[in-house]
């Protein structure tokens, strides 16, 4: 039988881990938080996973919890806050995954609806939303909520993704004297779904639809049998999951105003799904006529990233003070933090006073981090060239800044005619099912190098198969990444390379860069340096003195966004380096 863990033992976990707890938001309950460090303390109270749950974790080969899932489980059964960071490949979505499913598997409701069900028709009241950067983040997310949930949902039907067709907005409605479709009931979501995975913009679309033209229903009407029966209104949704939190809480590239811009900002999106939540609670809540803290459960709100800036942090605090969150305590939770106050790694508890702002932002050791010199971009086509002949390692994913330069490479690599290179393009323009083919043929080896923009830069994880509730084995994990245009900053370039070393396996990744990229190394060489990978001297030493000019003249300066202003400063840098090469001419 599992025993729980000791303080020592849990200050040696920590340490040997880099993890840094800090609480930012005061709440309650936290004097007993402590990590699991193995599952089988899961099925032990207070947690008490199922046998079903359990035999899952055995069937799935995990021997014990990876470091950010010994602290994210007890955290999460607790019912707290959360912003967490860790390492891309870490095992940050089984964290959230597991606890929820278990949790949705053991709900007993000793419960009826009280009416007949006519309210409600067309509508669900999910337990857990996810919410993913993209769709195809989504549909990983779901293959992994299927995967673990195996046992306990056999149908999958309670594990739902949210498509474009389920309640489609630009259909008309047929009038009273046309017989409905035949397909009208697929293309709505299964009324009893739990688990609904979706991205900020197809839910905040729904939600800011009025009335019974919103299929998400928040509160839900039950009567509960006991020696008395009485009716109450309680909440119906009990997790709010933020994946790539730093990607979403981001300004709005496009700049510009108006209603359809404002849509288009992921931070928009996430205030109109709040403010959804909010009015849920709050009507709940009118209707309650004694509240008690039984009687209203207001949802947890958990944020995981690789990274996490100090827009995430602000926006988090702001948010979750308010009424419907604010009760429950927002923690901190950084795996892999670099040079943490010793306080915050010894303590066997979770503390209760605030600590500085502390970030893992670096990429995970067992990435070999290369960068190349092409000093052109003709010579990144030359390395390219040689990549495909003898340098390329298969499954490998190449990154470039645009869709017009994905495309581009893409038609260079069909001109060089090896035959052993399988490639394709994945960017935004394709169709959703256009994509899911491309992605699900790269995942089944159809093809081993997949050309991209940013778009699979986030929380993708290429190391299990579509096919793999039919195969026993997973298939081996992505091997290599190349960033044929260099990311436009730090977090962009943990979060591409982040795609390999998944799960602790090796990894290589190699950054071509030119002379127009040197005002964009200094943040990447940083990151290599907190991930213990070798920097040459000579290189940063140039980096150095970019960064020097660019201080003195370009301080004044500000642009609308990210490429944007990344263009501009490569502008800049041809300028400087004509005007060195005149002085020396001279």
């Amino acid at each position: 039988m599992a025993e729980f863990t000791r303080p020592k033992r849990i200050c040696e976990f920590r340490d040997k881990n880099e993890i840094a707890i800090q609480m930012i938001i005061p709440g309650s309950g936290l004097s007993k938080y402590r990590p699991v460090l193995s599952f089988g303390e899961l099925s032990l109270p207070p947690y008490g996973f199922r046998e079903a749950t359990m035999e899952v974790i055995k069937s799935l080969n995990y021997q014990s919890p990876m470091p950010v899932q010994s602290e994210v489980f007890p955290l999460f059964l607790q019912g707290h806050h959360m912003l967490v960071s860790a390492p891309t490949g870490s095992g940050k979505t089984a964290a959230y995954l597991l606890p929820v499913l278990h949790a949705i598997s053991t709900e007993e409701e000793a419960a009826v609806t009280a009416s007949n069900g006519a309210s409600l028709k067309h509508r669900v009241a999910p337990r857990c939303i996810v919410l993913s950067i993209t769709q195809e983040l989504a549909g990983q997310v779901w293959m992994e909520a299927v995967r673990l949930g195996q046992n306990l949902f056999p149908q999958h039907g309670k594990i739902v993704i949210l498509r474009r067709k389920h309640y489609s907005l630009c259909k008309k409605e047929k009038p009273p004297t046309v017989k409905p479709s035949k397909n009208i009931r697929d293309q709505r979501l299964p009324r009893d779904t739990k688990l609904l995975i979706t991205t900020p913009k197809r839910l905040a679309t729904l939600i800011s639809k009025t009335g019974a033209k919103c299929p998400i229903n928040f509160t839900r009407l039950v009567s509960f049998r006991s020696t008395v029966l009485f009716v109450r209104w309680i909440n119906s949704l009990r997790w709010l999951i933020i994946d790539e939190c730093d990607k979403l809480l981001e300004a709005n590239l496009g700049g510009g105003g108006g209603e359809d811009k404002a849509l288009k900002s992921f931070r928009s999106q996430l205030s109109t799904i709040l403010t959804g939540i909010r009015i849920g609670w709050t009507t709940a809540a009118a209707s309650v006529l004694s509240p008690t803290p039984n009687s209203l459960c207001s949802p947890v709100v958990a944020l995981f990233s690789a990274t996490l800036p100090h827009l995430v942090i602000d926006w988090a605090t702001d948010e979750l003070s308010k009424e419907c969150f604010g009760t429950k305590g927002l923690v901190q939770l950084t795996v892999g933090a670099r040079n943490p106050p010793p306080s915050l790694l010894r303590r066997p508890h979770l503390p209760t006073y605030p600590f500085p702002f502390i970030s893992s932002n670096a990429a995970v050791s067992c990435i070999k981090q290369e960068l190349r010199y092409c000093g052109t971009e003709q010579g990144k086509l030359l390395e390219i060239r040689k990549l495909l002949l003898s340098g390329l390692s298969y499954p490998c994913l190449i990154f470039t800044e645009s869709r017009q330069r994905a495309g581009e490479l893409f038609q260079e690599i069909l001109l060089s005619g090896d035959p052993n290179v399988l490639a394709s393009v994945l960017s935004g323009e394709k169709t959703e099912a256009q994509r899911e083919a491309t992605v699900r043929a790269f995942r089944e080896g159809k093809i081993n190098a997949l050309i991209c923009t940013d778009l699979l830069g986030r929380g993708m994880d290429f190391k299990t198969s579509l096919l793999y509730f039919a195969l026993e084995n997973d298939l081996q994990g992505l091997t290599m990444v190349v960033n044929y245009d260099l990311p436009p900053s730090a977090t962009e370039y943990i979060h591409r390379v982040g795609r390999t070393g998944r799960a602790g396996l090796p990894g290589h990744a190699i950054t071509l860069w030119t002379d127009a990229d040197l005002p964009h190394l200094s943040a990447i060489l940083e990151v290599m340096k907190r991930s213990g990978a070798p920097v040459d001297e000579e290189l940063q030493r140039l980096v150095s003195v970019w960064c020097s000019r660019r201080a003195a003249q370009t301080r004044s300066r500000s642009t609308g966004g990210v490429l944007s202003r990344r263009r501009g400063e490569r502008r800049l840098a041809a300028r400087v380096v004509r005007g060195s090469g005149k002085q020396k001419n001279k």
